[in-house]
């Protein structure tokens, strides 16, 4: 599954069954293997990176095609993505 992010700068990500691959401007920037749990106290799901990727950090919101990666106070800004196939 694919997700390009919406700022317009040319990041995409590639979602395989457990690993990530981060383009920029066509160029792999970034390898990762990913997992999702469940934070309780939260009562959300949260997607893990390792290695960290910092925007593709947090809470999981899904919103029509696009997905948000949230966790405001590590992450900076919002990085919102849209599906692609």
């Amino acid at each position: 599954m694919k997700h390009q992010d919406t700022s317009g700068s040319g990041i995409y990500v590639v979602f395989g069954h457990s690993d990530i691959q981060v383009y920029e401007k066509n160029t792999l920037k970034e390898t990762a293997t990913w997992s999702v749990y469940f934070r309780e106290n939260e009562q959300t799901y949260m997607l893990a990176t390792n290695p960290p990727i910092s925007f593709l950090h947090g809470r999981i919101l899904f919103y029509k095609e696009y997905v948000l990666f949230n966790n405001s106070y590590i992450d900076g800004e919002n990085n919102y993505f849209k599906k692609r196939n």
